[in-house]
C-alpha cells in the first residue's frame, strides 16, 4: 500500500526507538516516590541516565555506573521515577537534553507505529488526538516547569542552544498538515508554530544552529533557518520517495542524511548549504 494523502492508512518498517540520554548529575530538591529513596550527599551519583519510559508514562533517573556495573539492575540502579501521565494514557516518545544539563524536552505520544493486523503500520483513523504533548524540565530539580498539550502526535525533538528553543515535530493527518513548533526554553512558552505537510516527522538541526531540516512523509524534505523558521521553509520540498521518514545532520557539516521507507528503501546523502536548491550527494540501499 503506497503513502498518499488520499489514502489514510500507512505502512512502515522503520520501528520506533527509545534513546537513553545522559546528563552531568545534580541534586535534587524533589521529592522522589515513596518506593526510591533519595541519594544522600555521599552516595550521589557521579552521572545520571535518563529513560523515556513510553508504557509507563515516565522519565526514570538511573545511576549510570550503578547500572552498567556487572551485577546492575535495573532496580538497584533507579534514582527516582518521574510520572507525566497515566501509564494507559500516552507517555513519553522521546526527549532531548539541553548541553548544560539544565533543561529536557519530553514528548508526550505514542508515536505513530502499531500493528495493524499482522503488520507494523500507521492507521491514521486510530491516532489518539488526547492526551499528547510537550514537557519541559528543570533537570536540576527534577521537577515539571512547563506542560504543553497538543492535538497532534510530536514525534522529533531538536534543541538549538544558540536561540535556547526547542524545535518539535508534530504528526498531523492524511487530510491536516502537520507542523513545526517552537519552544522558548527561557520563557517556557510556545514561540512560532508552522504548518509544512501531512505526515510531518524526522527532524534535525545542524550543530551550527544555522539550518534546520524537516521531513514531511509524502512531500519529502523542507529546509530552514532555524532563526526564521516561518520566514525561510523551503516553498518546495525535495521528494526523495514515497515514504520518507527520519532525517540526521552530519556533525560538523551541512550535509544530511535521510532515511526513506519505501519506493525506494534507501538513504540519501543531502548537500543543505542552499535552502531552495539542496544537492542529493550519495544514495545507499
Amino acid at each position: 500500500m503506497s503513502l498518499t494523502t488520499e489514502r489514510r492508512t500507512r505502512w512502515s518498517m522503520l520501528p520506533a526507538v527509545l534513546a537513553s540520554l545522559l546528563i552531568a548529575s545534580c541534586s535534587g530538591d524533589a521529592e522522589p516516590p515513596a518506593s526510591v529513596e533519595s541519594p544522600s550527599a555521599e552516595t550521589a551519583p557521579t552521572t545520571l541516565a535518563i529513560s523515556a519510559d513510553l508504557f509507563n508514562g515516565s522519565v526514570s533517573f538511573f545511576d549510570l555506573d550503578a547500572l552498567v556495573a556487572s551485577d546492575g539492575t535495573r532496580d538497584s540502579a533507579l534514582v527516582e521515577r518521574l510520572q507525566l501521565a497515566p501509564a494507559d494514557q500516552q507517555g513519553p516518545l522521546t526527549m532531548a537534553i539541553t548541553a548544560d544539563g539544565t533543561r529536557a524536552v519530553v514528548l508526550l505520544s505514542q508515536g505513530v507505529l502499531a500493528f495493524v493486523g499482522e503488520r507494523l503500520g500507521v492507521d491514521t483513523d486510530t491516532l489518539p488526538n488526547t492526551g499528547s504533548g510537550v514537557v519541559i524540565l528543570d533537570l536540576t530539580t527534577r521537577q515539571v516547569l512547563a506542560e504543553f498539550p497538543t492535538d497532534d502526535l510530536p514525534i522529533m525533538v531538536a534543541i538549538d542552544e544558540r536561540l535556547g528553543h526547542a524545535f518539535v515535530s508534530l504528526f498531523g493527518e492524511a487530510e491536516t498538515n502537520g507542523s513545526v513548533a517552537v519552544y522558548d526554553l527561557a520563557a517556557l512558552e510556545e514561540v512560532e508554530r508552522v504548518e509544512v505537510a501531512p505526515f510531518v516527522e524526522g527532524l534535525a538541526l545542524n550543530d551550527a544552529g544555522t539550518r534546520g531540516a524537516v521531513i514531511g512523509a509524502t512531500a519529502g524534505l523542507y529546509l530552514f533557518d532555524p532563526a526564521d523558521l516561518s520566514g525561510s521553509l523551503s516553498d518546495t520540498p525535495l521528494r526523495l520517495a514515497d515514504d520518507s521518514s527520519g532525517v540526521a545532520f552530519i556533525s560538523g557539516t551541512n550535509r544530511v542524511v535521510v532515511a526513506n521507507s519505501r519506493n525506494p528503501s534507501n538513504y540519501v546523502v543531502v548537500v543543505a548549504s542552499a535552502r531552495e536548491e539542496p544537492l542529493r550527494r550519495s544514495v545507499r540501499v
